[in-house]
């Protein structure tokens, strides 16, 4: 039975070979349509989520508080050995602490006089494993106690020069700096480390640190500065001039070793009389997660960490000393923003892919139709000579399978063969199991509407 089946798909085939050809090509262009789609919206979230990874969207910072300094520095040391965690960091950041600098550039000098231009900053103090690029988070807070508790990533991007962090005699500064006084890496600069919370204010000169890189940065501020001109006559301080600026607070940091500003803060805190409020504490711990996917997990085990030390989750408002933290995600580039983007690529990419299986099922539906309607004699006919209704399907039936068939084997070779479709060949049998459902939902209704009509029926609608 079934050889003879199979001389009538053949035979059926070469009657309507148009037709046959038309839904090859058809189910061919609809696989490898599915398959593009799909492949092109997985390259794109990637794309996506690599840019937002290189933007800081794997990074989040952990409010800590009633730690001292030493204890911060081993709970840093602690989550960067916890899986799941690419780096972390507790900078001495002077928005927080109080810390700001005077750094300035000698522009001329003679026997008695010396003149310096400069500019007054934030101070950002920073040991070998910082991230530059994603590392600098400001809270709202430190500048404005009402604001909302949120943090804000600023970039620091590279301009010229070394772009790491600097060792104890180097430091890096913005560009608004070095074009105002006009230096360029490598040049010796003078930096006073200024803690403006005492009366008088408590200052530290540090001379000869080398210049060793230019950074640009974005941010509330645009790289806004207070530049000042100074002069020293017989190596005394004489005359400094101040821009209408002041001494505001900047979100602009120069960039420290980590040691030198610990140093700093620490003499300030022996100079200060024992009635004095004491000094505000680091409290920012930055970390990033190894990828973007891999956020909610670091948090988890930076949080359980944590309250294996002891830290409890903080309530409003804090209580003074105790031992809490609160997790807080950056306002821009966070993974949550990262998350919802690579949703709507891949939301766009499956409404397509549906969209495409929709116009298969109908286009390969309507040659069904067609078909039928060419053959409607025929299937009366073979009713009438004694084909039952399964055989009759099985032959046409048959026919789509070896179209379907044939229409899977070329889109195959033609993924294979093109480089432009070398990456669909991951979800190609997806693609092929979709086209197929979507080609069988369009074309059984059309198959199983000639099996309800008798063949009398169908011989005498043709007479």
């Amino acid at each position: 039975m079934f050889p003879g089946i199979f001389r009538l798909v053949l035979a059926d085939l070469r009657s309507s070979w148009f037709q046959a050809v038309a839904a090859l090509l058809l189910i061919g262009a609809g696989i490898i349509g599915v398959a593009y789609f799909t492949t092109q919206a997985r390259q794109t979230q990637l794309q996506v989520q690599a840019a937002y990874q290189e933007e800081g969207a794997a990074t989040f910072v952990v409010e800590l508080s009633g730690i001292s300094d030493e204890e911060l520095d081993r709970m840093v040391a602690a989550v960067r050995q916890l899986q799941d965690v690419g780096s972390a960091n507790a900078p001495y950041n002077g928005l927080e602490l109080g810390a700001q600098a005077d750094v300035s550039f000698l522009v001329f000098e003679n026997a008695e006089q010396k003149e310096y231009l400069g500019a007054h900053t934030s101070v950002l103090g920073i040991d070998p494993f910082f991230p530059l690029k994603t590392g600098y988070y400001v809270d709202f807070r430190w500048l404005n106690p009402g604001a909302p508790r949120a943090v804000l990533g600023i970039p620091l991007l590279p301009v010229a020069g070394d772009f790491r962090p600097p060792k104890v005699n180097e430091i890096l500064l913005p560009s608004t700096v070095t074009d105002y006084v006009g230096v360029q890496p490598g040049v010796p600069a003078t930096v006073e480390l200024v803690y403006a919370g005492s009366d008088p204010p408590i200052v530290r000169r540090l001379d000869d640190l080398r210049l060793i890189g230019i950074f640009d940065i974005p941010g509330p501020d645009r790289g806004r500065i207070d530049p000042f001109w100074r002069l020293s006559y017989v190596d005394e301080p004489l005359l400094t001039v101040r821009g209408t600026g002041g001494t505001e607070a900047t979100t602009v940091p120069v960039l420290l070793n980590k040691a030198v500003v610990q140093d700093f803060l620490r003499s300030v805190e022996l100079q200060r009389s024992p009635s004095s409020t004491p000094l505000p504490a680091r409290s920012q711990l930055v970390v990033s997660a190894t990828a973007v996917a891999n956020v909610p997990a670091a948090q988890k085990k930076v949080v359980s960490l944590l309250e294996s030390q002891g830290f409890k989750l903080a309530d409003e408002p804090n209580q003074p000393g105790a031992h809490s933290y609160r997790v807080l995600l950056p306002e821009r580039n966070n993974f949550v923003s990262a998350q919802r983007e690579q949703g709507k690529i891949g939301t766009g990419g499956t409404y397509f892919a549906g969209l495409l299986l929709i116009l298969l099922a109908f286009g390969t539906g309507g040659l069904q139709v067609l078909a039928t309607l060419t053959r409607w004699r025929d299937y009366g006919v073979l009713q009438a000579v004694g084909f039952s209704p399964g055989q009759i399907l099985m032959v046409y039936g048959g026919r789509l399978l070896l179209v379907l068939t044939t229409a899977i084997l070329f889109a195959g070779l033609a993924v294979l063969l093109s480089s432009h479709l070398a990456g669909a060949r991951e979800v190609f049998a997806t693609a092929a199991v979709l086209a197929v459902l979507a080609t069988i939902a369009g074309s059984v209704p059309a198959l199983l509407w000639p099996m309800r009509t008798r063949p009398a029926a169908m011989l005498k609608e043709l007479q």
